[in-house]
């Protein structure tokens, strides 16, 4: 990757549609429903949450998983898909690199509670 803004900004766009639209947000509801902690209101990232905290996962956790994901999707719906200045005014090849890091982070540690049967439930 190049310090481009616009190499940047696809890159986001890019994560984003791997990571974020990939969230099953059907599953999510059936999960939350389960648990009891559905809202129709809230998104897949929302959802996510709402499962995490009903769970009692303890709130450092939460947050290493969430905070990279809000922040993905933060840089790609208020600023980059919608026109707007969400380019940091920082070195973007460590910018990228180090929120690839944090997502990739995220996910194991989201992908160790699933395999710990976290989210289990009755059919």
């Amino acid at each position: 990757m190049t310090d481009s803004p616009k190499e940047w900004e696809d890159q986001i766009l890019e994560l984003s549609r791997v990571i974020i639209d990939n969230l099953d947000k059907g599953n999510l509801r059936k999960v939350a429903k389960s648990l009891n902690c559905d809202d129709p209101q809230l998104g897949s990232l929302k959802l996510l949450r709402a499962c995490l905290e009903n769970q009692s996962v303890d709130p450092d956790v939460i947050e290493e998983i969430m905070q990279p994901l809000e922040e993905l999707w933060f840089l790609r719906s208020k600023g980059i898909a919608h026109f707007g200045d969400s380019v940091p005014k920082t070195d973007l090849k460590i910018h990228f690199s180090t929120l690839l890091t944090h997502i990739d982070k995220a996910m194991r540690n989201l992908a160790e509670l699933i395999n710990k049967g976290l989210f289990n439930i009755a059919k």
